[in-house]
């Protein structure tokens, strides 16, 4: 084809294309989610009951924090591990302080670039070098 552009290399520009807007898609809508947060918290911190909600759910200001900026991707880590593990049935069924501590633990990493790699990746390698509930993974697979 001389001049123009092969329908394959077409083919492959809109798909790239399409990612990209479908990323900025993503992107805005985590951020919308993280302003409407935001502003939720700020109402409870201006009728005073923050640091009371706080306390009852055994989170600090930290905490809060770290979820606000966590992103939406959290969960989807959360359980693409329990399923790589073969762990989903026991941690559903699982103490309930694990089902809190956990993805409270995955949404403060700070090596989510880590894991998203090792998920593309070949998944042998241990996880206990990034992964904060490492512990919590071990101790529900010595419960199957």
């Amino acid at each position: 084809m001389s001049g123009g552009v092969s329908s394959d290399a077409g083919h492959r520009l809109g798909r790239h294309l399409s990612d990209f807007v479908g990323g900025i898609r993503q992107w805005a809508a985590a951020e919308f989610a993280r302003r409407e947060s935001r502003a939720e918290i700020e109402s409870l911190e201006r009728n005073g009951v923050l640091d009371e909600v706080l306390r009852e759910m055994g989170m600090s200001r930290d905490d809060l924090d770290a979820i606000v900026n966590a992103g939406d991707r959290v969960p989807h880590r959360m359980e693409a591990m329990l399923a790589h593990l073969g762990l989903t049935k026991q941690y559903k069924e699982g103490v309930p302080r694990w089902a809190m501590e956990a993805p409270m633990l995955c949404r403060q990493c700070a090596d989510t670039e880590k894991c998203d790699h090792w998920f593309k990746g070949d998944r042998k390698g241990p996880t206990d070098e990034f992964c904060p509930n490492t512990a919590t993974f071990k101790s529900l697979l010595a419960l199957k």
